[in-house]
């Protein structure tokens, strides 16, 4: 991605966004601040080199803080295959601090492709300041509406200030979509063109209101240019957290 393209796309955001500032339920700084990378160490990322030693390798992902007590929401898939017998192998990282901690997984349900994480950080006394409140107000969702992803693209391996926003369209609500072996079908997903890579995975998607849309859970491309986000929505995320019996504070 060039740096005009960028800079492109940061003016696109302050323009579509400018006014509704007024009303928003979130800024973008509470949202950037609410954002997370994470790290996984998985079995098949463990190898021994020519002198026999390990050699770590990771796969990298996105999330999201949900509550002041450090809860983090993502996609299943990137934590899924996370190694058992490394004693920390999901790390969390927060760009804007620089700070980075261990995560443990709290609940998940493989279906729809949501997870549950827990910073160690915030177990004690400790509390945060912003993250994003599912059980408030959620985005009005309509065909054509802008939505704007954000993530941690995998080309970027520098986890300070890697986060990037990326403008686009929602296309699609309730769509059915083709999956793998083990699901089939993913069910009843918002679809956005917008473009994005792997990294993006377990990322916030918002709308021009500043209001959360929902959470990417994957990506499928059409042709040379488009790339479309796969997005479960906020009310199936309430869901998820309702049979967690994890409160969302």
């Amino acid at each position: 991605m060039t740096i005009l393209k960028c800079i492109s796309k940061i003016f696109a955001l302050i323009i579509i966004c400018g006014n509704s500032l007024l009303y928003a339920q979130y800024n973008i700084e509470e949202i950037t601040t609410s954002m997370v990378k994470l790290r996984v160490l998985t079995e098949s990322d463990l190898t021994v080199d020519d002198a026999g030693l390990m050699q770590k390798n990771y796969e990298w992902g996105s999330g999201f803080y949900i509550s002041e007590d450090g809860l983090i929401l993502t996609a299943f898939h990137v934590i899924e295959n996370a190694s058992k017998s490394h004693s920390d192998p999901i790390t969390c990282f927060e760009p804007n601090s620089g700070d980075s901690r261990g995560v443990w997984l709290v609940y998940h349900d493989k279906q729809n492709d949501i997870a549950l994480l827990q910073n160690e950080k915030y177990t004690g006394n400790k509390r945060l300041k912003n993250y994003i409140n599912i059980l408030g107000r959620a985005s009005d969702l309509k065909l054509g509406i802008s939505c704007f992803c954000i993530g941690f693209p995998n080309e970027i391996l520098n986890y300070k200030n890697s986060y990037a926003i990326s403008p686009g369209v929602l296309k699609a609500i309730d769509k059915n979509v083709k999956g793998s072996d083990k699901i089939p079908w993913r069910r009843k997903l918002l679809v956005a063109e917008c473009e994005i890579n792997s990294g993006f995975s377990g990322g916030l998607v918002f709308d021009k209101e500043l209001l959360p849309v929902g959470i990417i859970i994957g990506m499928y491309s059409e042709g040379e240019n488009k790339v479309f986000a796969l997005i479960k929505r906020v009310r199936d995320i309430r869901i998820f957290l309702k049979e967690s019996n994890i409160e969302n504070n």
